[in-house]
């Protein structure tokens, strides 16, 4: 993908129907993630009919994990967006209950403006509605049954709710700024039953974050708190002690 002289590298995340064509969203190897329009892109015009074509992407590199977490258990997904990756949980892990956890907001503040809640795709708080309402009824059905319940806040907020659940895993995929990842993982040790998984994404140093989520992993496991047991595609998983 060509970027002015040079080469920009980066990775489809998602094919999104629009009403007469289609989009790609992309995440660049900056970290960003932009929406882009192959018919507007040389570089792209090329392989348009392939791209017309789902392929394996970020979402289907994730999958192994899920393999390995029990099945019929209690779960919470942290960064939820459209809810992409929560269609693969229910799919593959089975869980008889799902937390999807997510503030929705529009944060267009200097940390977050790259994000794609903070400007790279929602342009504002009425688009965060947007995605937060089809994230409610694309899950309706399970919603219905119980088996999902929409958290909209942070993990920590959740943890102090009246009743907050008993969790045998949860993965981590919201705020990668280094005190959200850190608050993240420390409310995860709290909701997590000992024995149970704590797993999430971009366990790597080449993102717009650098290395928080790695330093706020590690600081985890200095705390006894949890033992690292695999780190693979940049995903962690760490078992609770």
């Amino acid at each position: 993908m060509n970027a002015g002289e040079g080469v920009r590298r980066g990775q489809v995340l998602e094919i999104v129907p629009e009403s007469t064509d289609f989009t790609l969203r992309i995440r660049w190897e900056d970290g960003q993630e932009t929406r882009v329009d192959p018919a507007h892109e040389p570089s792209l015009r090329i392989s348009r009919n392939i791209l017309l074509r789902p392929r394996p992407g970020r979402y289907d590199s994730r999958t192994f994990l899920l393999r390995l977490l029990p099945k019929r258990s209690t779960g919470a997904e942290v960064g939820v967006w459209k809810g992409d990756f929560a269609v693969q949980m229910l799919r593959i892990a089975k869980p008889c209950r799902l937390y999807l956890v997510d503030p929705w907001m529009f944060m267009p503040d200097s940390g977050h403006a790259h994000t794609r809640y903070g400007g790279s795709i929602a342009k504002s708080r009425e688009d965060m509605e947007t995605v937060l309402a089809s994230v409610q009824e694309r899950f309706r059905r399970k919603i219905d049954k119980g088996v999902v319940l929409i958290h909209r806040g942070t993990l920590p907020s959740l943890a102090e709710t009246p009743d907050p659940p008993r969790l045998d895993w949860v993965y981590i995929d919201g705020d990668h700024n280094y005190e959200a990842v850190s608050s993240d993982l420390r409310t995860a040790a709290r909701l997590v039953r000992p024995g149970g998984y704590i797993t999430g994404d971009d366990y790597r140093q080449d993102g717009w974050w650098k290395d928080a989520v790695v330093s706020a992993v590690h600081e985890l496991i200095r705390s006894g708190d949890a033992e690292l047991e695999l780190v693979k595609r940049s995903q962690y998983i760490l078992r609770r002690t």
